[in-house]
């Protein structure tokens, strides 16, 4: 279970470096025909700021889905009235483990929308669908984007300079504006902006379940909280959506550019006809499809089965 554990992890190392380069090129140079780019630095790849930010921010998420998967079965066990001491030992793991990484992904969050509005301008902007570059610039509670106007159609209960403490540093920090930055360079702003909010929102809920969880088993009331455990077991898909909604914001936020700054989607389309497209995509359905079929076969076999006596 440990080398599959470390396995993962370092292959999410390489993974998530080879994305940091088409987030933030580092460790090249442009042949001398212009054809590609040659890698020139292995350590500067290994040591981009992007890769670092995003290793610990999407290991974290990796953590945090799990402690709330282990604590949703645990809750199914409860509220069975299946208290044994392997549920109770789970339970009190995953949900320090819940509470740590639903704080530290807000707080390390922060450090990386300050990163990313300084490397990737019209992604840090999208976020908060700010339109006009200002300062001390309010973060809206309520709040439409609609690209066709180029402003929010909606926008209410704004706070202000939070938009700019969040992404410069300061309260009076200067936010550059999605009608100020090139607009064949903008991504499609609502779906990530709503992926941003979505994401977001389900941090905070992740805070106040991990706290709510905490407390009750550190006052013996946890095993008959009964609509607190009901709440832990349909939490289990939330952190799987928060993690597609955060690459969402990622991967779209980057549109429209294959490697940011250097190579755009529209020329970086291959020949490869439309039917192996399809293809792979059928394939990889497929496979998917049967893995999930066996996941649920199993989670059905060794989890809800599951007695907690060795």
């Amino acid at each position: 279970m440990w080398m599959v554990a470390l396995g993962t992890n370092i292959s999410s190392l390489w993974i998530i470096t080879a994305n940091g380069f088409m987030q933030n090129p580092v460790g090249y140079e442009m042949a001398a025909d212009g054809s590609k780019l040659v890698m020139t630095d292995f350590f500067a790849l290994l040591t981009n700021n992007y890769v670092w930010y995003m290793l610990v921010h999407t290991l974290l998420s990796a953590y945090l889905l799990t402690a709330f998967l282990i604590m949703g079965i645990c809750a199914y066990h409860f509220l069975k009235r299946n208290n044994n001491e392997v549920f109770k030992k789970s339970f009190s793991i995953a949900v320090t483990i819940a509470l740590a990484t639903a704080v530290m992904l807000p707080v390390l969050g922060h450090g990386y929308a300050q990163y990313v509005t300084e490397l990737q301008p019209a992604k840090g902007a999208a976020m908060d669908a700010i339109w006009e570059t200002g300062s001390s610039v309010p973060m809206y509670q309520i709040q439409v984007p609609d690209s066709s106007t180029g402003s929010n159609s909606i926008q209410l209960l704004g706070i202000p300079g939070l938009a700019s403490f969040l992404y410069t540093g300061s309260f009076s920090g200067t936010i550059t504006g999605l009608n100020q930055l090139p607009q064949d360079e903008l991504p499609p702003v609502e779906m990530v902006f709503w992926s941003f909010k979505l994401m977001t929102i389900l941090g905070f809920l992740f805070i106040i379940e991990a706290l709510v969880g905490s407390y009750l088993q550190k006052s013996g009331k946890l095993y008959t909280s009964d609509k607190y455990l009901k709440l832990l077991m349909w939490s289990i898909p939330l952190p799987f959506i928060a993690i597609i909604a955060g690459w969402n914001v990622t991967e779209i936020g980057r549109q429209p550019w294959l490697v940011y700054g250097l190579l755009k989607i529209a020329n970086g389309i291959s020949s490869v006809p439309t039917s192996d497209v399809l293809l792979s995509v059928v394939l990889i359905s497929a496979f998917y499809l049967i893995l999930m079929v066996f996941e649920i076969y199993l989670i059905k076999k060794t989890v809800i089965s599951a007695t907690g006596v060795e």
